[in-house]
């Protein structure tokens, strides 16, 4: 078979290139899918009550990961430093704000006994050896050791890698589509080396095994496990052997579709619409009793069958009295729209309607877990829209949205938010 990306043959039985190292094989996708959050795609791997455990997708870059070649830690290496500090400052304010801080264990090297670390309290992270064949398989080999069954060029009892079905699920390419080797936080064979997940290195093997020893030099059929780790140069052959899979535990964003939220500003409160709120809401649709019933059946089958958007029933904290309802749906990974906006006409003042637009954006963005909204062109609304900072969204003028914004989504790319 032709490898897709250098076109050079690759035996069949390779799930990567043997030649240029391009996936021939495509990589699993956790069963926990994948999201966006930053400028990253992020897998997936656990999920606990309002969090999730997430790692790039990618190798996203290739630094150093001490800048000496010394003893070191996860603890007081430099790249603890980086993804806790440049790299986390990288995020936003929404970002830092679900960003949880957590205090990882790193045990010590299972086959070789190098200590691991203490303790430390972590932003950011990378995986320890255990995570990674928790969440991306585990074969039992970690327990028992990748055994030599008579290999003709390796007389060591054992290997010094985890090499198993699930290597596969492992493999994590870069920007340019090759397998890349990333770092864990776990010790290597010696205190001067680090555990990493294998990338090409042009060998003639397929990557994606876990690195516990240190085992780049073969001597008469035995590994040496006392050399460098390669931590500070950054390479092993002509290959980088320190990229980088960021790891965080994320605030989830709560499902308004589980259970409808509810919200409240100065004068108003917002609570899904019922089927006992025709009656009030007809006047200001300015429909018949049974089309408003009929409008609101459909508007809650929408919310629970096919979770397509929310309609907001508005009421008057001091009257008592439904005055009016407002929808919103999540459009995409990055913006949500406000579509329908019926408010009886005694609340169509400045003053009401700002109040309701800075609570769209005080509740309605956190709640989808989006950044940006998108009003509809309400004539009724234009004034209120302008005096806030919004412009018309070219070319068609049928929403508007904050300039700012608007220059920040034409400029992403955006997923769907499906």
């Amino acid at each position: 078979m032709k490898c897709p990306n250098c076109k050079k043959k690759t035996p069949r039985n390779c799930g990567m290139c043997i030649a240029c190292g391009y996936p021939i094989k495509a990589i699993p996708m956790p069963p926990g899918g994948k999201l966006q959050f930053g400028p990253y795609d992020w897998y997936v791997l656990d999920k606990r009550d309002d969090r999730a455990l997430i790692i790039t997708e990618k190798v996203i870059e290739f630094r150093p990961y001490h800048h000496e070649e010394c003893e070191i830690t996860w603890e007081t290496c430099d790249m603890r430093k980086y993804l806790n500090g440049e790299f986390y400052d990288s995020f936003s304010e929404a970002g830092w704000a679900r960003i949880i801080e957590v205090t990882n264990e790193t045990p010590d090297n299972p086959w070789y006994g190098t200590p691991g670390s203490n303790p430390t309290v972590d932003k950011i992270f990378l995986l320890s050896t255990e995570e990674v064949v928790k969440y991306f398989g585990d074969s039992g080999q970690l327990k028992t050791k990748n055994i030599n069954r008579g290999c003709d060029w390796c007389n060591d009892e054992f290997f010094p890698w985890l090499g198993d079905k699930y290597d596969i699920n492992r493999r994590a390419v870069d920007d340019t589509g090759i397998v890349r080797f990333w770092r864990l936080r776990s010790p290597g064979a010696n205190t001067r080396s680090v555990a990493s997940v294998s990338g090409f290195v042009g060998d003639g093997f397929d990557q994606g095994c876990i690195g516990l020893g240190n085992a780049d030099i073969l001597i008469d059929g035995h590994f040496v496990q006392d050399g460098p780790g390669y931590l500070s140069s950054d390479k092993l052959g002509e290959q980088s052997c320190n990229g980088v899979r960021p790891a965080l535990w994320l605030k989830q964003v709560f499902d308004p579709y589980v259970k409808c939220p509810e919200f409240e500003s100065e004068h108003f409160r917002l609570r899904q619409v019922r089927a006992e709120d025709a009656e009030d809401l007809m006047s200001c649709c300015g429909v018949t009793l049974a089309e408003m019933k009929k409008r609101i059946s459909m508007w809650l089958d929408e919310y629970y069958r096919k979770k397509w958007y929310i309609r907001f029933t508005v009421i008057d904290k001091g009257a008592g009295r439904i005055v009016g309802s407002i929808e919103i749906a999540k459009l995409d990974a990055l913006r949500a729209t406000l579509d329908y906006f019926d408010l009886s006409d005694l609340y169509k003042t400045q003053t009401y309607l700002l109040e309701l637009l800075a609570l769209a954006e005080r509740e309605f963005l956190p709640m989808f877990g989006v950044k940006y909204l998108r009003v509809g062109a309400f004539p009724f609304l234009a004034e209120v829209l302008r005096s806030a900072g919004y412009v018309p969204l070219l070319p068609e003028e049928d929403h508007w949205i904050l300039p700012s914004e608007n220059q920040a989504y034409q400029s992403a790319d955006v997923p769907p938010c499906c």
